[in-house]
């Protein structure tokens, strides 16, 4: 043995069947055992960030129902601003043709009494 191994660094892992057939022994020391806690570092690190997302994700389950109400409320305020812009894109059609008959009656009555059409001198 070497003094790294006297002074106690790493273990032995003994393996027994149920059988009764021969155990196995594995000296575990030095570059193995360093590569063993990574292993086993990386592994827990694991186990805990899976176990904090398992929980953070079951917490805020509230906060989702509450989101999905609120984009529910927003579509319905969606229909109902895209109904007024129908409706007010009706009204402009409507007033525009309001606008165009406004001025051939205009026109037509300039036309009746021998005013030019656009004179500012008559009363309105």
């Amino acid at each position: 043995m070497t003094k790294r191994d006297e002074a106690g660094r790493g273990f032995t892992l003994i393996l027994v069947p149920h059988h009764g057939a021969l155990g196995r022994q594995i000296e575990v020391h030095g570059r193995g055992l360093i590569l063993l806690m990574t292993i086993a570092i990386v592994l827990l690190l694991v186990v805990v960030g899976a176990a904090y997302v398992a929980i953070s994700g079951f917490s805020r389950q509230g906060e989702l129902v509450d989101l999905r109400e609120t984009v529910s409320e927003l579509r319905d305020s969606l229909g109902v601003v895209e109904d007024y812009r129908i409706r007010l894109e009706a009204m402009e059609r409507e007033l525009a043709e309001i606008r165009l008959a406004r001025g051939r009656v205009e026109n037509i009555l300039c036309l009746v009494s021998g005013e030019t059409p656009g004179d500012s001198s008559r009363a309105p």
